[in-house]
C-alpha cells in the first residue's frame, strides 16, 4: 500500500484542487496536481509536432517521456523531456481542446500512471486529479473523492474562466464541462469514478474550513 500519498479524486471544478492545498498545507507535505502535468504532457506534445492522431509518433514519444518534479513552494511542478511550465500557454485553447482527446488515450493514460508511481516512490504527498483511486494510485492510504451538483461546478468554472478574462457564457462552460464530465467517467484507463474505498467530500454543501476539518477527522 502507498500509505504516504492522499488521493482526491472528482469531476472538473469540483473543489479537488482547492481542498488539496488546504490538506497539504495543513500536515505539511508537498501536494501534486496530476492535471497539471496532463496539460503540460499536452503541450509538449504539441509544442515538439507530435501528431496525437497518429499512433506510431505517440506510442514513440511516450517511449522517450521522461517525468520529474521539482518542489516549489511545497507544489510538486512537472518537468516533461526537459521542458518546465510554459508561462501561461497550459490554459490556452488549444491545449484545452486536446486535453481529453490525448488524456483518454490508453496508451496515454498508462504511460503517465507509470511515471507518476515511479517519480513519486516513497514521497508522502497529497494529490489531487481525475482517476487517481482508481488506476493511477489504486494503492493509496487514503482516499476522498470531492462532489458538487453540476450547476454548482458549472457555476464556478464559468467564474474561473471570466476572472481570467475569457469571454465565454455561462451555456458554452456548461456544454463543455458536461463533455468533459462524460469523457473523464468512460475512459478505458484511469477513469474518474466514486469507489467505496473513497470518502466523499460534498463541496457543494461544505465550506472549505469544514472540508479540511472532514478530511482531517477521516486521517486521525
Amino acid at each position: 500500500m502507498c500509505s504516504g500519498i492522499i488521493t482526491i479524486d472528482g469531476f472538473a471544478a469540483s473543489g479537488k484542487s482547492t481542498c488539496a492545498r488546504l490538506l497539504s498545507s495543513s500536515l505539511g507535505v508537498p501536494m501534486l496536481s496530476t492535471g497539471m502535468a496532463h496539460r503540460l504532457n499536452v503541450w509538449v506534445l504539441l509544442h515538439e509536432g507530435i501528431n496525437p492522431n497518429d499512433l506510431e509518433q505517440l506510442e514513440l514519444y511516450l517511449s522517450r517521456l521522461e517525468l520529474h518534479f521539482d518542489v516549489q513552494n511545497n507544489v510538486l511542478t512537472p518537468n516533461i523531456n526537459g521542458y518546465g511550465i510554459p508561462p501561461d500557454e497550459l490554459d490556452s485553447d488549444e491545449v484545452r481542446k486536446w486535453l481529453p482527446r490525448i488524456t483518454r488515450r490508453p496508451e496515454v493514460g498508462r504511460g503517465l500512471a507509470a511515471r507518476f508511481r515511479t517519480a513519486t516512490a516513497g514521497m508522502r504527498l497529497v494529490a489531487e486529479g481525475h482517476g487517481l483511486g482508481t488506476g493511477i494510485f489504486p494503492e493509496a492510504g487514503h482516499k476522498f473523492f470531492c462532489d458538487a451538483p453540476t450547476e454548482i461546478r458549472i457555476e464556478r468554472r464559468w467564474r474561473q474562466r471570466c476572472a481570467a478574462s475569457e469571454v465565454i457564457s455561462r451555456e458554452e462552460v456548461g456544454r463543455e464541462l458536461r463533455e468533459r464530465d462524460a469523457s473523464d467517467a468512460m475512459r478505458e484507463v484511469n477513469p474518474v469514478r466514486q469507489l467505496p474505498d473513497m470518502v466523499v467530500v460534498d463541496t457543494g454543501k461544505l465550506t472549505p474550513d469544514e472540508c479540511l476539518k472532514l478530511m482531517l477527522e477521516v486521517l486521525d
